[in-house]
This record gives structure tokens, sequence and C-alpha cells, in this order.
């Protein structure tokens, strides 16, 4: 058996570890659901916002129409020979300024209408982390739930429960995170960046519409049918043209009632995130919990042996307990019936005093066949092998760590999983030798209960329907008396057959012939009966479970 000396201090060595796991293993799974919720809020604040991206198309196409002037601009610096030059560089002058205007309120940054969304979203990201952070504080370790996972090298204990823990205040963060990033981004009025470049969008169009009115006119007036200024001017009158319908786009969907969908947070958004790295060491504990594995070994062995040949004997006597009651309800029959010179009752009598001996003897065979069975269990249990003590080590290091000691309980851990048998190989070979004699019991049982048992008490039944029967209308009160304890006989044998988990198959007229449980005795032409039907009954089958044991006896019509 392992000391105390050294065991003891090695499994608090593995403790401390567990516990510094453990709490690597919290902050890691914290810092992936604050990562997973402020993933899913980035993603759903953008598509799910009323503007989608319409308001950032709005900064867009003012640089659309910026390149469009510059590039108007250096065609006509490019054209040689053109018809109206003091015209076009007054466009062209007009089409510079516009642009020195932009870029003097552009920073350069890219698109200041996305840089203030994603301002609004990490403000709303920001507040976030900080109220799982506050959860995290809150979080209860508890220790004594987990430790037996992490030393076995899983972490699907630690994650579901934090999971479980701050899910349903994750929802709340989320949700409520969420509504006020959306509130924020779709309030168009209060949005400065974006109210500025929408406001300046309009105005340049408005500009350029005077622009195409005046000077591309009289542009096109003057040159006259010269192609190469027609066409740099079509490039105006296309930006303008696409302008138009950006603009009314955003009016229409800033005037149209909104449609708030705000979805949820679903638990695989939180579900899916990766395991810690972090490893314990438990070989120098393991090795220290079996190194006194050979005396386990033993006693285990001799306590399956004690096991086994208590289970064997409990399954013998509960079916030598089930057989005496049959032949004492026979016999309390055959007892209870006064002297008589009816030759019917005195015959059947004579029956049950036949069946009682019978059944007699064949007790006495099973009893004899089954306790050799059992006295030939102890030979049959396997010595051990190295893959056994390997896997009882494994089997122990479970035990201990799902339910770990005290130090002065230590020898009664021990005992007590020797008489588990949680050692692994040797306990399949074990169990599967157990199976293999029990499957043997049930193969005698049940052999005894059909060809002994259950045949009595079906020939019995016989005697009621043959013999019996011709008793039932006589006018002789000792012979009455008889048909009725010889009724009362069969309903004391039936009680036995159902406390013994045994159903009667008794078939009533007109139910479909089943070949699993009925077996035809003959088959006649009833009036009233169709192909395949029961006519009736001869004798009662019987089934335990699913298994049929003896078929019911019927006449049925063909």
């Amino acid at each position: 058996m392992a000391t105390m000396d050294t065991l003891w201090p090695a499994w608090e060595a593995l403790q401390a570890s567990a516990d510094e796991a453990l709490r690597i293993g919290t902050t890691h799974y914290f810092k992936c659901i604050r990562q997973a919720v402020c993933d899913k809020l980035a993603l759903d604040a953008l598509s799910f916002a009323r503007l989608g991206q319409k308001d950032e198309a709005v900064y867009d196409h003012l640089v659309y129409l910026m390149e469009t002037y510059r590039e108007v601009v250096s065609l006509f610096e490019s054209q040689e020979g053109n018809p109206a030059p003091d015209l076009v560089a007054g466009l062209c002058d007009v089409l510079n300024s516009r642009m020195r205007q932009f870029e003097d309120v552009d920073m350069g940054q890219g698109n200041p209408v996305v840089n203030e969304k994603r301002t609004i979203l990490e403000k709303a990201l920001m507040r976030n982390v900080e109220q799982i952070e506050n959860l995290e504080k809150e979080y209860p370790i508890e220790p004594e739930k987990h430790h037996a996972k992490l030393l076995k090298g899983t972490w699907k204990s630690l994650k579901d429960s934090i999971v479980n823990n701050v899910f349903p205040a994750l929802q709340v963060i989320y949700q409520e995170a969420l509504e006020r990033c959306l509130s924020s981004i779709n309030d168009l009025h209060n949005r400065e960046t974006a109210n500025y470049y929408t406001d300046l969008l309009e105005r340049e169009w408005e500009v350029l519409g005077l622009i195409i009115q005046v000077q591309v006119k009289a542009i096109e007036s003057a040159s006259g049918s010269a192609n190469g200024v027609a066409t740099i001017l079509t490039k105006l009158r296309e930006a303008y043209q696409q302008t138009g319908p950006v603009i009314s786009g955003f009016r229409k969907l800033m005037q149209s009632a909104p449609e708030v969908i705000v979805p949820e947070l679903l638990r695989e958004d939180v579900e899916n995130i990766s395991d810690p790295c972090a490893e314990l060491d438990t070989q120098m504990f393991i090795q220290e919990l079996v190194c006194n594995g050979d005396t386990i070994f033993e006693e285990m062995r001799l306590w399956y042996l004690e096991a086994m040949s208590v289970n064997a004997h409990n399954f013998i006597i509960t079916e030598l307990c089930f057989a005496k009651k049959v032949v004492a309800t026979f016999s309390s029959g055959a007892d209870n019936i006064e002297d008589t010179e009816n030759d019917i009752i005195n015959g059947i009598v004579e029956t049950l005093k036949i069946k009682i001996e019978s059944l007699n003897e064949s007790l006495e065979i099973y009893e004899t066949d089954n306790r050799k069975l059992l006295e030939s269990i102890s030979s049959q249990i396997p010595r051990l092998t190295g893959q056994d003590i390997e896997e009882a080590a494994s089997q122990l290091f479970t035990a201990w760590c799902e339910a770990p000691p005290e130090q002065e309980s230590i020898p009664a851990f021990f005992e007590l999983q020797e008489s588990l048998g949680a050692f692994g190989g040797y306990h399949k070979q074990l169990v599967k030798l157990m199976a293999a004699n029990t499957e043997k019991l049930e193969k005698s049982a049940l052999r005894f209960k059909k060809e002994t048992l259950l045949y009595e008490i079906s020939t019995y039944e016989e005697i009621l329907f043959y013999s019996v029967t011709r008793l039932r209308d006589s006018d002789q009160p000792e012979v009455l008396a008889a048909v009725t304890i010889f009724d009362e006989t069969f309903n004391s044998l039936e009680s036995l057959i159902a406390d013994a988990g045994i159903t009667v198959i008794r078939p009533i007229p007109h139910d479909p012939f089943n070949g699993k449980e009925h077996e035809v005795l003959t088959a006649e032409e009833q009036e009233g009966f169709a192909k395949g039907e029961i006519i009736k009954t001869m004798t009662s089958g019987f089934k335990q479970g699913d298994q049929v044991i003896i078929r019911a006896n019927v006449v049925a019509a063909r």
C-alpha cells in the first residue's frame, strides 16, 4: 500500500498545480468569451444598422465626384486645339476649386463616416469588455467541481460551467450594447461626420448641376461638333445623373419608418471557443498511487470470487424458491381435497401427487447441477497481466480525482476501490467471466422453467380443460368443492407466475394468429371466423419479457 509519507505530499503538489491550471483556464475562457461576444457585436452592429452602408456610400460618392473632376481637368489639359479655351479654363478652375475645398476637409485617413461608426462601435465594445470583466471577477471558480476533470486532461467541465453561469448575463450585456450601438449609428441627425458629408454631397450635387447648366452648356455651344469635348463633358453629366439617385435613395431611407431587428446572442456563439494549452504532470502521483498494486489486485480477485459466488447463489435460490412455491401450491391443492368416490377427482389428485414427486426430483437435479457450476467459478478467475496493472493505475487515479479522500481516509479509500473493482482490464475480464456464468445460469433456469415448472402448470391447465370441466355441472356439494379447490390452485399458480415476471399467453377468440406466440393444434372452418383468427385456446403459453418460453396451443380458423 502506498504510504501517506509519499502519497499525500504528491497529491498536495498536484492539487496546487490544478489550482493554477484552473485559474489560467478561467482567464483563458473569459478572454475567449469576450472576444466572441465582441466579434458578434461588431458584425451585427454593421449588418443590422438601419442605414447599412449607405451612409458610408455618401463619402465614397463624394470621392467619386472628385475623381471625376480630376479626370475631366486632366483630359482638358492634355487636349490640343480646344475650340473654346477660355471657357474650358474657367470650368477647370471651378473644378480645381471644388477639389481643393474637399481636400481641405478630408483628413486622408480613409472614409471618415466609417471611422465615425467605428468610434461608436469601439465605445460599445469597450463597455462590453468592461461588463464581461466584471462577470469574470464575480465568477466562483469552485475547484472541487473541476479538479477531477482537469486532472484527467479535460477542460469541458470548466468551460460548460462558465458558459452556463454567465450566458444569461452575456445575453443582456450583448442585447443592451447592440441596441445602444444601433441607436447611435442609426441616429444620423446626431452623427456629426455623417451629417456633414451628407450635406456636403447635396451641396456638391447642386453645384455640379449649376456647372452643367451654365459652363458645360456654354462650352458645348462654343465647341460645336467637336467630339473630344463632348466626350469629356459627358463624364460630368454621368456623375451628376448618378449622384441624384444616391441622394434621393438616402433621403427616402431616412424618411421611412425604421425596421428594428436586433439579433440574439446564441449559446453556440460563445461555446465554440478553444481550450487552454496548460497540461498537468500526473505521473509521479499515479506511481505513488499504485505502488502496491499487486496487493490491491489480489484483494480484488478474492472479492470478485466472493461476489460471483454470492450472485450465482442468489440466482439459484431465486429459481429454487419459485419452484418450491409451485410444489407447495400443488401439495396444498391435493391435500385439501376430501376423500371421495368420484373417479375423476381421485384421478386428478393422483396426477397432482405425481407432479409433486416429479417436481421434487427435478428440483434436486437442478440444484445439484448449479452447485457444480458454482464450485467451478474459482478455477476460472484469470491471472494478472502488465496491461491489467496499467489499466488499474488509470482507473484508480480516476476514482481518486473524482472523490479525493482526506489524509486519514487513504486506507479506507483503497479498501473501497478493492471492493468496487475499479481496475480497468482485469475488471473487464472478471465482468466477462461473470456474464458467461450468469448466461449459463439463465439458460439452466430457462430450461428448468420450460421443461419442468411451466410444463407441469400447462399440463395442469389441460386437466382443468378436459377433466374439471366435466365436473362443473355436478349437483354434488363435495364435487363442486373440489372444483373450487382445483380452480383456486390454478389461480395461485398464475399469481406465482406473475410474481416471477412471467406473462401468460392466452389469446381470446378472433385474435389474429401469431406464429411467435401461438401453435396451431388443429385448423377448422368455423362460421363467423376469418381465416387465421383464433377460435379457442387449448392451453396457455408463457413468455418472460420478449422471450417466448412456451407457445399457446390454439385452434385456428382456416
